[in-house]
């Protein structure tokens, strides 16, 4: 299971989530599902950060690349 949360700004909220030391398994980047961070809750299950603007541009650059 994986839960995904929309935020205003993955690489802001990574930042803040970051700096309380929040560990993530994958910083802001482009991941095959499209940009966005990746974490787990404390059982483990990934939870997924995305915001429209990113994931708009990484869509936009993968459709470039196919």
């Amino acid at each position: 299971m994986t839960l995904t949360i929309q935020v205003k700004s993955v690489d802001r909220e990574h930042k803040k989530l970051a700096r309380t030391g929040v560990k993530f398994v994958n910083p802001p980047q482009t991941l095959f599902w499209g940009y966005g961070a990746e974490l787990r809750d404390p059982d483990g299950y990934m939870i997924n950060l995305w915001d429209q603007v990113s994931m708009k541009k990484a869509n936009r650059q993968k459709s470039k690349t196919n």
